[in-house]
């Protein structure tokens, strides 16, 4: 139902859920209200009648699917008002006298279908994600430090600046080499750093600029886990070098020290099984 919204426009929530209904579109919150009440089990029941109306569950869901689902997915924008007052359709409930609002979503008062949520809902075959616009400028040092000389940093600018830059002070960073590691770490690509600083700097970036971004994607992904091991203790040095220059065993172990071995986790039984012919037990 939400792919036969326009794209871009503005919808009354109440329109949407009366419309759903005319079209038949309806669904189940519960299929027992009786186990749904208001302040007490047995006078605040919603089974009585009245009390399970449409807008009371169906109209609740649907306000909560758009602001906690679709709404964070990016299906939709959503606007909201305080909910105290915003909604009076509850008043009638028994113990719901006081309650300034029936639900924390009952302030959604209208939503619109995005970009991306025409794209995830098949109605376009293609989505870009809008350029984040920013008059934020800046200053490169070639001792790597970033001053701000104008504008204002967006939060996308700020997650940037956090995510790679060591802060001096409200208004200057450092590229730090700790943080661009980090961020490698994380799957990030120090290129769209440099993009950034080119940016939002007049002059051309210093050449100490490259090198850092260079040197951030190579000593980022210098390390990789393979996999789990575990750290085996030997009881003294002969027994460590007659398994790690064993045949069989030498295969699923690798030597680390003088008295020490580490296994692979998914070569643990094979080991036991290995070393156990040979006459050497691993307890643990």
């Amino acid at each position: 139902m939400l792919a036969q919204c326009p794209v871009g426009a503005w919808v009354d929530v109440d329109e949407f859920a009366r419309y759903l209904r005319a079209t038949g579109q309806d669904f189940a919150v519960a299929h027992d209200p009786w186990k749904l009440y208001i302040g007490d089990r047995q006078y605040g029941a919603l089974g009585y009648d009245g009390f399970y109306d449409w807008n009371i569950l169906q109209l609740r869901y649907l306000l909560a699917y758009l602001f906690e689902v679709a709404a964070p997915l990016g299906v939709v924008d959503v606007a909201y008002l305080p909910p105290e007052g915003a909604r009076e359709d509850f008043r009638s409930l028994w113990g719901a006298d006081d309650y300034p609002f029936l639900s924390r979503y009952d302030g959604l008062c209208h939503f619109r279908l995005t970009a991306l949520g025409a794209h995830c809902l098949g109605l376009s075959a293609d989505y870009a994600p809008p350029k984040a616009t920013s008059n934020l400028r800046l200053s490169v040092s070639p001792s790597l430090t970033v001053k701000r000389t104008g504008g204002e940093p967006s939060a996308e600018d700020k997650l940037v600046l956090d995510t790679w830059l060591l802060a001096l002070g409200d208004d200057a960073w450092s590229l730090d080499e700790a943080k661009a590691i980090a961020a490698v770490e994380q799957g990030l690509d120090p290129v769209a750093l440099r993009d950034f600083l080119s940016e939002r700097d007049d002059q051309p970036l210093p050449e100490r600029v490259d090198a850092f971004v260079q040197r951030a994607q190579r000593q980022g992904r210098a390390l990789s886990v393979i996999g789990p091991a575990l750290l085996i203790q030997c009881a003294d040095a002969t027994i460590a070098e007659r398994l790690a220059t064993d045949k069989a065993a030498g295969k699923l172990c690798q030597r680390v020290g003088e008295t020490q071995l580490a296994v692979r986790q998914e070569h643990e039984e094979k080991f036991r099984a290995v070393v156990r012919g040979m006459g050497v037990g691993l307890a643990g």
